[in-house]
């Protein structure tokens, strides 16, 4: 490990010891480069096998990404998992059930066995979009879904949602939420089977945590329970996944659901000017339920930062569009 390879907040980050941690990091603030030196560290200096780390992000392309990047200065870490929620879930599902890859739907098979719930109810199928919307939200364990934009009755909605799983279950069908719940299910009803697969897995990191859903941090916390080695990275400013589930204020509430748990702030932002930054700081500044955090940048001040009003997303585009090619005319490298 190369101490001067990091920044004193990231080291500190990095170097935790035992049981859970929360990383709050800035955007711009390396936090990729602090979770695989945390890495590192537990394989390197603690000697844990590199068989018993579970790296979770939120894309099958930052999985990769990450996996690649690490085994690029670690070949010796081949055996750490890197994985999506869905795709580590699905993997113990499949491992236990032998369950088989055409199980799973697509978004137009849902759809067909949707349609006809929806003719029985009376209706309109131009809501199918909207009631998957709801099927999804329900399962991620959102009881109070959001609307629907046209009116249709709660009992109603209930009932279609109570049908869709009963024939999807009837076919042997799942879908991605589905991967959660059965494992849910499956580590509720089977200690022996949650054992396993916490021996199997004794250290956890967590990216971009901010995003995590009410069923996800549950598997985790089951997952993570006793040792609770799980080192948990994210931004709650940076949420994006709402209409999934999300929930930041999980984030928020780490520290109470584990009261020991160390907190670090990574709060050096080394992508943005100072004037891109301030300007950032001062929009999020207003957001009410978020954690305090001064972001500072070794940055220079760059250009001043132009706010502009656009009527509708089309206009904005055109006006981004036209920045970029006269940047490009100018022979600037937009890529750097």
């Amino acid at each position: 490990m190369h101490k001067n390879r990091y920044h004193k907040e990231q080291w500190a980050a990095l170097c935790h010891l035992d049981g859970p941690a929360l990383v709050i990091a800035g955007p711009g603030s390396g936090k990729t480069t602090t979770l695989l030196g945390r890495i590192s560290f537990l394989i390197q200096e603690k000697h844990i096998p590199p068989s018993q780390l579970l790296v979770i992000t939120y894309t099958k392309e930052a999985a990769a990404s990450m996996q690649k990047r690490f085994l690029t200065e670690n070949p010796e870490g081949a055996s750490v998992t890197f994985g999506t929620f869905h795709a580590i879930f699905y993997h113990i599902l499949k491992t236990e059930y032998s369950l088989q890859t055409d199980c799973l739907l697509s978004t137009q098979e849902k759809k067909s066995y949707l349609l006809p719930i929806l003719k029985k109810y009376e209706i309109d199928i131009r809501l199918a979009e909207e009631m998957l919307y709801f099927i999804t939200m329900r399962k991620n364990g959102e009881k109070t879904a959001e609307k629907l934009s046209l009116s249709v009755e709660e009992e109603t909605k209930e009932a279609v949602f109570r049908e869709y799983v009963a024939v999807t279950r009837k076919n042997g069908r799942i879908d991605f939420e589905d991967m959660l719940l059965l494992t849910r299910k499956l580590f509720r009803e089977r200690e022996d089977i949650l054992e396993k697969w916490r021996e199997r897995f004794r250290y956890i990191l967590v990216d971009e945590f901010q995003d995590t859903n009410r069923i996800q941090y549950e598997l985790l916390r089951m997952l993570a329970a006793p040792g609770n080695h799980i080192f948990t990275v994210g931004d709650d400013d940076q949420s994006i996944y709402h209409f999934r589930g999300a929930r930041p204020e999980i984030m928020l509430n780490f520290t109470k659901d584990y009261p020991k748990a160390e907190t670090v702030l990574l709060n050096v932002n080394y992508r943005c000017s100072k004037n891109i930054l301030r300007t950032a700081m001062e929009v999020i500044g207003c957001n009410t339920r978020r954690f305090k955090k001064q972001l500072d940048t070794p940055n220079e001040e760059g250009m001043p930062v132009t706010c502009k009003e656009f009527d509708n997303p089309r206009e904005e585009y055109m006006c981004v569009v036209a920045a970029l090619k006269k940047r490009m005319e100018r022979g600037e490298d937009l890529l750097n």
